[in-house]
């Protein structure tokens, strides 16, 4: 993985900006006007919003804490995209609990209900059991 190999951030640097991303949304009243097209399109359905906020919070996040020495800058390419999404959901770009775990999973049987054992992360840092079961535990609970 990029992780593990000490590259991400080279090549999330190259990550191509948006169409029409200048500067993040002014406020989180702009959801009903998005500044841009690709952002249109995301505010159409909540659900690409949240998987948009999930994918650009971790490789934010990634960048950030990916390589040493840690960074407190993130190119544009990240930051302008993860602000106006998160703007657009009335948050702060930050890897909140709820991307991380609550909107981070799938069920492996769909056919089969929400338990330990049958469903799996979408996106990880660097895999593995622990990062799975940390997660995998949590969905759970909160689908009791």
């Amino acid at each position: 993985s990029l992780l593990a190999a000490g590259a991400v951030r080279e090549r999330l640097r190259t990550l191509p900006l948006p169409p029409a991303t200048s500067s993040p949304p002014s406020s989180p009243s702009s959801l009903s006007s998005p500044p841009s097209p690709w952002l249109r399109w995301l505010a159409r359905d909540e659900r690409r919003l949240e998987r948009a906020y999930t994918l650009l919070s971790f490789l934010a996040h990634a960048y950030v804490w990916g390589e040493v020495p840690v960074v407190t800058r993130l190119p544009s390419c990240l930051s302008l995209p993860w602000t106006a999404v998160a703007a657009a959901l009335s948050r702060r770009p930050v890897l909140t609990y709820a991307s991380f775990n609550l909107h981070n999973w799938r069920r492996i049987d769909p056919t089969r209900p929400i338990e330990l054992g049958n469903t799996c992360r979408l996106c990880n840092f660097l895999g593995g059991q622990d990062e799975e079961w940390f997660s995998a535990v949590h969905v759970s609970i909160e689908a009791a």
